[in-house]
C-alpha cells in the first residue's frame, strides 16, 4: 500500500482552493501554500501545472477533469513533494504529462499522455493506484523509484520503458504495438506482478544491457514479427 497518513495530514491542515473549467490555473497554483489543495472543477482547463514542489491538485476523476497545457509545455515538473488525484492530463507533441525530478510524487486515479511520456522520472519516487499511462512511452524511467498498482500504458515505443533505475509494477495492463516491447528494460530493474501484456508488437518483454526482471503471474500475448525481428514473450 502507498503510505498516505503525512499527505493526508498536511491536506486536512490546509486550505481548497476551486478552480472552475476556463478559470486561471496558474493564478490558484501561485495562490496556493503548503497544505493547501487545489481542486480543478469538472471539464476542461487550460494550462500547466508549471514547475513545482510542495503541490497538491486534484479533479472530479480521470475523463472528468481533463488539464491540457499550453504547446510546448509539459503538465508537471515536480521538484519536489506532489500529489495528483482524480484527473488527466494530455501534453501535446514532443512533452510529457508528468516529469518527476525529485521528490515524492503520489497518483491516485490520474491519466497521463503526452507526445514523449505520460510519466517521465529522471530521480526521487513516483507512486501510485490506478494510474493509466500514454505516449511514445507511457511510462520511461532514467533513475528513481517508481511503484504502481492497478492501471495501463500504451507507448509506441514501448509501454513501460527503463534506462536505469527501479521500478515495481502490480495488477498492471500494457498494451502495444511498440516498436521496442511492451516492456523494454535496458539497464536498471523491474519487478512486474499479475501484469498482462497484450499485442506488444516484436516482444513482450525485451531486456538489455545489464537490465533484469523478475516476473510473476505475467501473460504475454500477440507479440508478431516486426521488420525481421521475430515476435518473442520475452528477449
Amino acid at each position: 500500500m502507498i503510505p498516505v497518513a503525512g499527505a493526508a495530514l498536511a491536506i486536512a491542515l490546509g486550505a481548497t482552493l476551486d478552480v472552475s473549467a476556463g478559470e486561471d490555473v496558474a493564478g490558484a497554483l501561485a495562490r496556493a501554500r503548503p497544505g493547501d489543495v487545489v481542486r480543478l472543477g469538472r471539464g476542461t482547463h487550460r494550462g500547466s501545472l508549471g514547475r513545482a514542489s510542495g503541490i497538491a491538485v486534484e479533479g472530479a476523476g480521470a475523463g472528468e477533469t481533463v488539464l491540457v497545457p499550453p504547446e510546448g509545455e509539459d503538465g508537471l515538473v515536480a521538484t519536489g513533494a506532489a500529489t495528483l488525484r482524480g484527473l488527466s492530463i494530455h501534453a501535446g507533441p514532443g512533452r510529457s504529462g508528468l516529469k518527476v525530478l525529485g521528490g515524492t510524487v503520489r497518483l491516485e486515479d490520474v491519466a497521463l499522455s503526452g507526445g514523449s511520456c505520460g510519466a517521465f522520472v529522471d530521480g526521487g519516487t513516483l507512486a501510485g493506484r490506478g494510474v493509466d499511462l500514454a505516449g511514445e512511452y507511457g511510462l520511461l524511467v532514467r533513475t528513481g523509484h517508481v511503484t504502481l498498482e492497478g492501471g495501463s500504458a500504451r507507448g509506441s515505443g514501448a509501454g513501460i520503458g527503463t534506462l536505469g533505475g527501479e521500478i515495481s509494477i502490480r495488477r498492471f495492463d500494457v498494451v502495444g504495438p511498440a516498436r521496442e516491447a511492451g516492456v523494454s528494460v535496458s539497464r536498471g530493474s523491474a519487478s512486474l506482478e499479475v501484469v498482462t501484456i497484450r499485442a506488444p508488437g516484436p516482444s513482450g518483454i525485451a531486456v538489455s544491457g545489464g537490465g533484469r526482471v523478475e516476473g510473476t503471474a505475467l501473460t504475454i500475448a500477440g507479440a508478431v514479427e516486426l521488420r525481421g525481428i521475430l515476435g518473442d514473450c520475452v528477449q
